[in-house]
């Protein structure tokens, strides 16, 4: 049946949707620590989630991320998904549909299947319930551990699904000998927009050439087009070095005047300091500051 991924355990009370991307995965080493997980795996709420493979992003050196479609190797290489017209399913009615003598077998690529644990959440009102679920994860596989360090735990093959799924007989010690990394996956490299959120193209499974994408020639920014311009000297300067060169002139840096050297000078002047001195009233006048600025002022006029 059909259930919405993020696991709501039965005796959550409030709003289910807080409960939000918070229990999508389910650590396999405190499974039997936290009670979420715990109390729908030994009731036997054991589920497996079908999937045409799932994605992680590789970090490289220089820390640039490329994502990797990560799935079970196939007869025939995946080239593109069919996918739906929308998004948005209707959980109730699919999940009322009489299936029964209307069995139809898969004959599609190879689903991953993985375990996962699952519970209802009945609502206060006496509303429909609510079936949610949480993938288990483990310490990842060779195959897969340079990408990431975690995977979700695979359940390679008929019987390990069906072990997986009999409650009734496969008891809970006996299931947990499934929850193991299995090194039976493969992957390859797709494009890099997979890195938005909303690129939903058929292509996003789609191998991509990570050799192409070192040759591709480096954008010009910005940054790169301002520090081109400013490491190019002007032809102007250029030829009149060379001149003062061939001359044996040598050519002082030209002071730089600012506001304040500018003022300092101006306030210095003999005449200003006369201005200032005959301004000044005499109780403000002291000796020394006198005698300096009439023998300023005199040698002014000589």
């Amino acid at each position: 049946m059909l259930m919405k991924w993020g696991l709501v355990p039965s005796w959550h009370k409030g709003d289910p949707a807080a409960m939000a991307y918070k229990m999508n995965n389910c650590r396999s080493e405190g499974m039997l620590e936290k009670a979420s997980f715990k109390r729908p795996f030994e009731k036997g709420q054991r589920c497996v989630i079908l999937a045409d493979g799932y994605y992680e992003w590789h970090t490289d050196s220089n820390k640039k991320k490329q994502p990797y479609f990560i799935y079970f190797p196939q007869d025939k290489p995946l080239t593109d998904l069919p996918l739906p017209e929308s998004y948005e399913f209707d959980f109730d009615s699919a999940n009322m549909e009489e299936t029964e003598d209307k069995t139809e077998e898969w004959t599609g690529h190879r689903l991953l299947t993985m375990a996962g644990i699952f519970d209802k959440w009945n609502p206060p009102d006496g509303g429909e319930p609510l079936y949610t679920y949480s993938i288990i994860t483990i310490e990842a596989a060779p195959s897969v551990s340079w990408i990431h360090h975690r995977m979700p735990v695979m359940l390679d093959g008929d019987k390990s699904v069906r072990d997986w799924l009999d409650f009734g007989t496969v008891p809970t010690s006996e299931a947990l000998t499934l929850v193991k990394a299995l090194d039976c996956l493969t992957c390859h490299p797709v494009t890099p927009q997979m890195g938005n959120i909303r690129y939903k193209e058929p292509d996003c499974i789609k191998q991509f050439d990570l050799e192409a994408k070192k040759e591709e020639k480096p954008k010009n920014t910005f940054m790169s087009s301002w520090l081109k311009k400013s490491t190019k000297q002007d032809p102007q300067s250029k030829t009149a070095s060379s001149q003062d060169v061939k001359e044996g002139v040598k050519k002082e840096p030209a002071e730089k005047k600012t506001g304040l050297t500018s003022w300092l000078q101006k306030a210095n002047k003999p005449s200003t300091l006369k201005r200032a001195m005959d301004s000044a009233s005499p109780e403000k006048k002291l000796p020394s500051k006198v005698i300096k600025l009439e023998e300023e002022a005199n040698s002014e006029k000589e």
